[in-house]
């Protein structure tokens, strides 16, 4: 009974929450958030971070001293001839032990420069996660609006649908009473098709739009996926800001440039590990050890040789045989083959390459900037201009969809007339999307988060 119970409540938060979904109209900033939590590419990037933390934690710890063990306990089997003794012994055993470690004194500023390196290359790494985030994020928004425009296409096709229905009927009735001819009867029947085809056209394109916000989110399926539709605001001037301002907030607010910065700070520092490489190295070090066996043979009175284990055990040799060591060690690079001096060259290459990688970035930037800041402000007036046209074509319709009703006008005319609105209500409705999304491409250069 009780286990019947648990399967009924977990049936039933499954519906619950698969209703809530199904109910569910995501607006842009939940798309975009859930996107940044559940995109596989952002999720790989933050591992590779998280491996740049990992060196950076070695950099740290290889400042501190080795420290290492070492304990080792051979039985030899069969005979074996002991040159001391001057016969042959059966399977003699003997161990050894001790401890030691070394300190690095001097290693060509090495660690340090390492230290810095990986300081650098961490920065670069958070960057990379953060561009990538800024991508995807701009990328959810075009999708979103893409959507957006499809459901407002759909709807407008459908009213289209509707609107073509009752001119048929209309037309119907004029022809029955001998008011227009047969032939444009007909042309409005086939005006009427080609509305439900184009109906057709926008459902699939709406549900194909729909389909690759999903994928993009990482969703399983589009069933029950709504967005909201009731708070698109478009702005009735353009661009608010001069190109320099804009191009000058991205240096600041683009995570790409900062990440060229921090590569080519990377890069200084691995010149510096190349040229310490050619210096000298010193280190200082201490070992402790000691030895045992159960070979330890030695003359009594009368001269005969006597093994002094197992009453001088290996515990007591131990303590007898302790032997330490202090030692300093330097190392003088001389020749190695040259290798020195191609790790060092190579680091300078590096080093410049990296300071171009930076100015091809700033380019990039500016490049991108003043071409988002040229479309924005193109589709602006051809948003304005779309506005007029399409209020326009849309008054001339009414005036020849009224004087085809009188029979004032044939069908041709009134079909042309309602084409050209039809057009200009497409052309209105990209430009309209359009215009919008090229000012959120502007307020994404400027680090501003994407809303509608």
């Amino acid at each position: 009974m009780k286990r019947n119970f648990k399967y009924f409540l977990a049936i039933f938060i499954l519906l619950f929450t698969t209703t809530l979904f199904a109910q569910k109209k995501w607006t842009l900033e939940e798309c975009i958030s859930y996107a940044l939590q559940n995109n596989i590419q952002i999720k790989r990037q933050s591992l590779q971070t998280q491996k740049v933390k990992e060196d950076r934690l070695a950099a740290y710890m290889s400042f501190a001293p080795t420290l290492s063990a070492q304990f080792s306990h051979s039985i030899q089997i069969g005979s074996s001839f002991n040159t001391n003794l001057g016969q042959f012994v059966t399977n003699p055993q003997d161990g050894s032990g001790g401890i030691g470690g070394s300190f690095d004194l001097f290693q060509g500023l090495n660690k340090w420069n390492y230290l810095a390196q990986t300081k650098f290359d961490l920065l670069a790494s958070l960057e990379g996660v953060e561009q990538l985030k800024k991508n995807v994020s701009l990328n959810i928004a075009a999708k979103y609006l893409e959507v957006l425009y499809a459901i407002e296409n759909y709807n407008l096709a459908l009213n289209r649908v509707d609107v073509s229905e009752k001119q048929v009927e209309s037309s119907q009735q004029q022809y029955d009473l001998g008011k227009i001819s047969n032939s444009d009867f007909l042309l409005v029947k086939s005006q009427a098709i080609a509305e439900k085809v184009q109906f057709t056209n926008a459902r699939n394109s709406l549900d194909m739009s729909r389909l690759e916000l999903t994928q993009m989110l990482e969703l399983q399926s589009t069933e029950g996926f709504e967005i909201v539709t009731d708070n698109v605001v478009i702005q009735n001037d353009t661009v608010k800001y001069g190109l320099k301002q804009y191009y000058d907030e991205a240096l600041v607010t683009m995570p790409s440039v900062r990440m060229a910065n921090f590569n080519q700070k990377s890069a200084d520092k691995r010149y510096l590990i190349a040229l310490g490489g050619a210096l000298p190295r010193m280190s200082i070090g201490y070992q402790m050890y000691s030895f045992y066996s159960d070979q330890i043979w030695s003359e009594d009175a009368s001269g005969n040789k006597i093994n002094l284990y197992p009453g001088y055990s290996y515990m007591d040799q131990a303590k007898d045989n302790i032997r330490k060591f202090i030692s300093f060690d330097v190392t003088i690079p001389i020749f190695n083959k040259l290798q020195n001096k191609v790790r060092i060259s190579k680091a300078k290459i590096d080093k410049i390459d990296a300071r171009f990688a930076v100015e091809e970035a700033e380019k990039n930037l500016l490049k991108s900037v003043q071409q988002a800041y040229a479309e924005a402000k193109g589709e602006f007036y051809r948003y304005q201009s779309m506005i007029e046209s399409e209020a326009s074509y849309r008054e001339l319709f009414e005036i020849n969809k009224e004087k085809f009703n009188l029979g004032m006008v044939n069908a041709v005319d009134y079909g042309l007339a309602r084409n050209n609105h039809i057009k200009a209500q497409g052309d209105l409705l990209h430009a309209k999307y359009s215009y919008l999304l090229k000012l959120k491409i502007l307020d994404f250069y400027r680090g501003v988060p994407i809303t509608l």
